[in-house]
Formats: C-alpha cells, sequence, structure tokens
C-alpha cells in the first residue's frame, strides 16, 4: 500500500518525501504548503496518481530526483514492509549518489537509529523529545523548523 508523499521543487524534480499516514504529516505539510508559492514548489502526493498509473514506478520517480527527504521515523514508518525494502533504500541511495539531503522528523519512540544507517542524519527534533512529547506549540516549532530547512537544501 502507498503511503508516501513526494513534494516537486521548481523545476519539478522531486524535492521531499513525507510519510503522511498520520496527523503528524498533515501538521508538517501546512507548514511545508506556503513553500509551494514562496518557492515554487509542487507538493505532490501519492492521491494525484491517477487510476491505472503504475503507482510504484511514480513514487520512485518522486524519489529518484529528490533534493531534501523528509522522513516521519515512526514505528508504524519502520514496520512498513514496502517503505523498508522500497523506499528507504532509494531515499538513502539518493542521499549518497545524488546528495539529497535527508531531514528525519521523529514522532515518537522508534528504533529509527538501528534501522537502514537512518541513525547517522541529523533529526529536525531531538529523538531523545519526540513529537509526542511535545506540546503543541513545540510541535508547530518543530514543523517549522523543518520548513527553514527544506527551503536551504530543497531549492
Amino acid at each position: 500500500m502507498r503511503s508516501s508523499q513526494w513534494n516537486r521543487s521548481v523545476n519539478n524534480e522531486p524535492a521531499s518525501p513525507l510519510s503522511t499516514a498520520t496527523k503528524t504529516g498533515t501538521g508538517l505539510l501546512v507548514h511545508l504548503k506556503p513553500l509551494e508559492k514562496l518557492y515554487g514548489i509542487d507538493i505532490w502526493d501519492d492521491k494525484k496518481i491517477r487510476v491505472g498509473s503504475k503507482w510504484e514506478d511514480e513514487i520512485s520517480g518522486a524519489i529518484g530526483g529528490a533534493r531534501a527527504i523528509v522522513l516521519l521515523l515512526s514505528a508504524d514508518f519502520l514496520a512498513s514492509d514496502f517503505i523498508i525494502e522500497h523506499e528507504l533504500p532509494r531515499a538513502l541511495q539518493a542521499a549518497e549518489k545524488r546528495s539529497a539531503v535527508i531531514l528525519p522528523i521523529i514522532p515518537g519512540p522508534s528504533l529509527f537509529k538501528d534501522v537502514g544507517g537512518l541513525g547517522q542524519f541529523q533529526a529536525v527534533n531531538d529523538p531523545s523529545n519526540p513529537l509526542i512529547s511535545m506540546t503543541r506549540p513545540e510541535q508547530e516549532e518543530t514543523f517549522f523548523a523543518s520548513g527553514r530547512e527544506y527551503t536551504h537544501c530543497g531549492r
């Protein structure tokens, strides 16, 4: 099942994938949405994949051209076989071979440091202070920070 979103940059290259299976992803999208108008970024998500399209190819293409990749490293994210076997290796390859920037956000306790080398990437928020432990204003600040970081690497 498709569970990721990918943003497209000014020149229609993908810029940032987002797992949005939870309200956390929706909160993040609210902070990224203004970047569409400010920087011409087209936020793309799997809901835009048309019936009959090869959805896996479209997601793979989005990851393949990403400049910045936002990952909500939740336990649900890490429990997804499709993400771990297909999407995450592509994202890590984009980071290694094309210098795409990985922007991890830690929504709750998870074993992300033990999976696929994810622990090497500096998270937007301190892993010892996941979103679930934050007040709503602190969560909003974390989402704002991710948008700010995105503007530095996603353009």
